[in-house]
């Protein structure tokens, strides 16, 4: 689903932001991450990871 620019823009989202996502009835929320938070569902393969730079656990150098 394209989400303009501007909105992106005015929201203060960043190109790289690590992005949240949820939904409740009739509405989609998209929420900028304050960084590594404890929902983030980790499978130990840091090699393939999106995360892998901004986790303090990574064993990707």
């Amino acid at each position: 689903m394209p989400v303009p620019a501007d909105l992106f823009m005015v929201s203060g989202i960043e190109p790289l932001s690590l992005l949240r996502y949820s939904a409740s009835e009739g509405r989609i929320v998209i929420e900028v991450m304050d960084g590594m938070e404890d929902d983030i569902a980790c499978d130990g393969d840091c090699e393939n990871c999106p995360h892998a730079d901004a986790c303090e656990e990574s064993e990707v150098l």
